[in-house]
Protein backbone atom coordinates (compact mmCIF):
# COMPACT_ATOMS: atom_id res chain seq x y z
CA UNK A 1 0.00 0.00 0.00
CA UNK A 2 1.41 3.38 -1.02
CA UNK A 3 1.76 5.97 1.71
CA UNK A 4 -0.19 9.24 1.36
CA UNK A 5 1.86 12.37 0.72
CA UNK A 6 1.25 16.09 0.93
CA UNK A 7 3.15 18.50 -1.34
CA UNK A 8 3.61 22.22 -0.72
CA UNK A 9 5.36 24.78 -2.90
CA UNK A 10 7.40 27.69 -1.56
CA UNK A 11 9.22 30.47 -3.38
CA UNK A 12 12.49 31.55 -1.81
CA UNK A 13 14.93 34.33 -2.55
CA UNK A 14 18.39 33.27 -1.40
CA UNK A 15 20.09 36.53 -2.37
CA UNK A 16 22.88 34.62 -4.09
CA UNK A 17 23.94 35.72 -7.59
CA UNK A 18 23.52 32.20 -8.97
CA UNK A 19 20.12 31.54 -7.40
CA UNK A 20 18.29 34.83 -6.98
CA UNK A 21 15.07 32.91 -7.15
CA UNK A 22 14.64 29.27 -6.26
CA UNK A 23 11.51 27.20 -6.17
CA UNK A 24 11.17 24.67 -3.41
CA UNK A 25 8.61 21.89 -3.35
CA UNK A 26 8.51 19.80 -0.21
CA UNK A 27 6.73 16.49 0.18
CA UNK A 28 5.59 15.36 3.61
CA UNK A 29 4.44 11.97 4.76
CA UNK A 30 0.78 12.39 5.64
CA UNK A 31 1.06 9.81 8.45
CA UNK A 32 4.24 11.12 10.14
CA UNK A 33 4.46 14.70 8.76
CA UNK A 34 8.20 14.17 8.25
CA UNK A 35 9.77 15.70 5.16
CA UNK A 36 10.38 12.93 2.61
CA UNK A 37 11.70 15.04 -0.25
CA UNK A 38 12.29 18.56 -1.47
CA UNK A 39 12.75 19.81 -5.03
CA UNK A 40 14.84 22.84 -5.88
CA UNK A 41 15.34 24.58 -9.21
CA UNK A 42 18.97 25.70 -8.93
CA UNK A 43 22.55 25.00 -9.95
CA UNK A 44 24.14 22.05 -8.13
CA UNK A 45 27.65 23.58 -8.21
CA UNK A 46 27.32 27.11 -9.61
CA UNK A 47 31.08 27.68 -9.80
CA UNK A 48 31.47 24.62 -12.05
CA UNK A 49 28.19 24.85 -13.97
CA UNK A 50 25.74 27.74 -13.42
CA UNK A 51 22.91 25.99 -15.31
CA UNK A 52 19.88 25.59 -13.08
CA UNK A 53 17.86 22.37 -13.08
CA UNK A 54 15.44 20.46 -10.91
CA UNK A 55 17.22 18.66 -8.07
CA UNK A 56 15.47 16.52 -5.49
CA UNK A 57 16.72 15.88 -1.96
CA UNK A 58 15.36 12.75 -0.31
CA UNK A 59 15.59 12.11 3.42
CA UNK A 60 15.45 8.69 5.11
CA UNK A 61 16.16 6.89 8.36
CA UNK A 62 14.76 9.41 10.83
CA UNK A 63 15.97 8.89 14.41
CA UNK A 64 15.36 10.84 17.61
CA UNK A 65 18.31 12.97 18.75
CA UNK A 66 17.88 15.28 21.74
CA UNK A 67 14.11 15.24 21.30
CA UNK A 68 14.14 15.98 17.55
CA UNK A 69 13.71 13.50 14.70
CA UNK A 70 16.63 13.85 12.30
CA UNK A 71 17.29 12.15 8.97
CA UNK A 72 20.46 10.07 9.11
CA UNK A 73 20.51 9.35 5.37
CA UNK A 74 19.87 11.58 2.38
CA UNK A 75 20.51 11.71 -1.33
CA UNK A 76 20.29 14.33 -4.04
CA UNK A 77 18.92 13.31 -7.42
CA UNK A 78 18.81 14.97 -10.85
CA UNK A 79 15.06 14.89 -11.51
CA UNK A 80 15.44 14.79 -15.31
CA UNK A 81 17.74 11.77 -15.38
CA UNK A 82 17.04 10.06 -12.05
CA UNK A 83 20.79 9.92 -11.42
CA UNK A 84 21.86 10.10 -7.77
CA UNK A 85 24.36 12.96 -7.58
CA UNK A 86 25.21 12.99 -3.88
CA UNK A 87 24.64 10.79 -0.84
CA UNK A 88 25.03 11.57 2.85
CA UNK A 89 24.96 9.16 5.76
CA UNK A 90 25.33 10.37 9.34
CA UNK A 91 26.85 8.04 11.89
CA UNK A 92 26.07 10.31 14.85
CA UNK A 93 24.77 13.76 15.73
CA UNK A 94 26.12 15.77 18.63
CA UNK A 95 23.81 18.59 19.69
CA UNK A 96 25.34 21.80 21.07
CA UNK A 97 28.84 20.46 21.80
CA UNK A 98 31.19 22.49 23.98
CA UNK A 99 33.65 24.30 21.69
CA UNK A 100 36.68 26.36 22.69
CA UNK A 101 36.12 30.10 22.12
CA UNK A 102 39.47 30.32 20.27
CA UNK A 103 37.97 28.22 17.49
CA UNK A 104 36.09 31.33 16.38
CA UNK A 105 39.08 33.71 16.43
CA UNK A 106 39.95 35.38 13.13
CA UNK A 107 43.05 33.95 11.43
CA UNK A 108 46.31 35.84 12.05
CA UNK A 109 46.54 38.88 9.79
CA UNK A 110 42.77 39.36 9.58
CA UNK A 111 42.21 40.76 13.05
Amino acid sequence: MQQSRVTRELSLSYGCPYSLFALLRITLSESTWLIESGRHFRALHPDLDPARKWLENRWFDYRPVAGVLRAFRSEQVDVATGKVLQKTELTRVIVNPELPAALFDAPPGLR
